[in-house]
């Protein structure tokens, strides 16, 4: 294997030590030890890359130059271009929570910003900038709060966000973003009787409210997807409306509620008559938790709930289980949701943790790790990963990148459209992985 790309040393993990013509730079120039692109982020940072890995601006910058650090979310990938997109929201004394998307062409490795700031190449993109609505004296933000990003069926971009945090807001909104000129036009937007002006241009969900007001349904920051034919769909989660699946027309005219269950209503003022609690769409089991990660499929929306993977009718609003958890694996990502034709499995990627993810067999419910050979137990013969190799092997072999230090989190994860053995992942310190599925080995291939 070639060093050079990241692929050498023994057994394929990335580890260039059994090579003695490999240079190290980051340590003395000693011949032997690991190559840079499978080193630590810090390392990757302050020292020169041997080999040109993809032009184009760094997207390290947010990491080094935000105040409170780059969150990277989302990702997709344009089967046509073979261009991967992401999100980065960062902080800084003159943003606040600031969005950007990014893209890397699959082939070249390349790097472009489509639209938002970038902390030394300077603003990318034109046109709707998100109000801002924190406590601080900041002005109109580039895609605030930025957490999902989808491809249409349009091919535009579209960024789901708004709000100041992860959880439940009434403040989203759905910014389409042209992905060849970056221009930015708002598609949707969440208001009520506190929105500086209410109209009839959005549809909107609205919760149970005894004062006479239009107050919005809450939506989860990461639970958002686009139909076959434009329709978008969000996840709800508050006390008076409870939880649900709702959708926003293509057109952002009307908003539907498909599946419901929960909700107080609201009778917190007792000279007032009640407004009583929503009635439950649908059957199946009570879920506790919010919903997070949508995916739609064969005419279904599925979504992760407590590290459950679940389905929801979108005509009945029935929720069924769809998941089980495998052995001692019981990690399910949320970030990135994608259905993978060739496996025929669904894949549930990205969360707080240093790397969750999870594929899940739609027919058995069989769940697995996709960082591992889950093949080589009692259920063998059912397993959807199975190593090259003839032992087990797994990212946790030594001196790979995803265990120096590095991590994916909710970044970005997209399955190459045209090799289903290659996985790209985007890491916190904004370098791109390319895992294979085949051998575990997992190395930065731009930066």
């Amino acid at each position: 294997m070639l060093v050079g790309d990241g692929q050498g040393g023994a057994g394929g993990t990335g580890d260039a030590l059994a090579d003695p013509n490999n240079i190290d730079i980051t340590n003395g120039g000693r011949p032997g030890g690991p190559i840079i692109n499978c080193g630590t982020q810090d390392a990757m940072a302050k020292n020169t890359w041997p080999v040109q890995y993809g032009t184009g601006p760094s997207f390290n910058a947010w990491y080094q130059q935000s105040s409170s650090g780059a969150s990277w979310f989302s990702g997709t990938v344009d089967p046509a271009t073979r261009e991967m997109y992401a999100i980065v929201k960062w902080s800084s004394p003159q943003a606040s929570k600031a969005g950007a998307v990014v893209a890397w062409n699959l082939d070249t490795k390349n790097r472009r910003v489509v639209t938002g700031l970038h902390p030394e190449a300077g603003e990318f993109g034109s046109g709707y900038k998100t109000p801002f609505t924190g406590p601080f004296p900041f002005g109109p933000q580039i895609l605030g709060g930025a957490n999902v990003i989808r491809l249409g069926p349009d091919n535009m971009l579209y960024v789901f966000g708004g709000g100041t945090g992860e959880g439940s807001s009434d403040n989203r909104e759905i910014v389409r973003v042209h992905p060849v000129t970056g221009e930015r036009t708002l598609a949707w937007l969440a208001e009520n009787t506190d929105s500086p002006d209410l109209s009839d241009t959005y549809g909107q969900c609205y919760r149970p409210d005894q004062h006479g007001h239009t107050q919005t349904v809450a939506l989860q920051a990461n639970a958002f997807e686009i139909g076959p034919d434009g329709t978008f769909y969000m996840s709800m989660h508050g006390i008076r409306e409870g939880d649900g699946i709702v959708s926003v027309s293509a057109d952002g005219k009307t908003c539907k509620v498909h599946s419901r269950w929960g909700g107080t209503g609201h009778v917190s003022d007792p000279t007032r008559p009640a407004a009583p609690a929503p009635d439950p769409i649908g059957n199946g089991p009570y879920l506790q938790f919010p919903v997070k990660g949508l995916l739609f499929h064969d005419g279904k929306i599925y979504g992760v709930s407590n590290d459950e993977l679940y389905s929801f009718d979108l005509t009945t609003g029935d929720i069924a289980h769809v998941s089980y958890t495998h052995g001692t694996y019981g990690g399910m990502g949320y970030a990135n949701m994608f259905w993978d034709p060739s496996r025929e499995v669904v894949w549930a990627v990205g969360t707080v943790a240093k790397y969750v993810g999870s594929i899940v067999n739609l027919k058995n419910g069989r769940r697995e790790s996709i960082y591992g050979d889950t093949g080589r137990d009692e259920h063998g013969d059912q397993a959807i990963l199975v190593s090259d190799y003839p032992e087990s092997r797994s990212v946790s072999s030594p001196s790979t990148t995803l265990t120096n230090g590095n991590s994916i989190g909710y970044g970005g994860v997209v399955l190459d459209p045209d090799n289903n053995d290659i996985v790209y992942a985007v890491l916190k310190s904004g370098g791109l992985l390319k895992m294979e599925l085949s051998t575990f080995n997992n190395y930065v291939v731009s930066w």
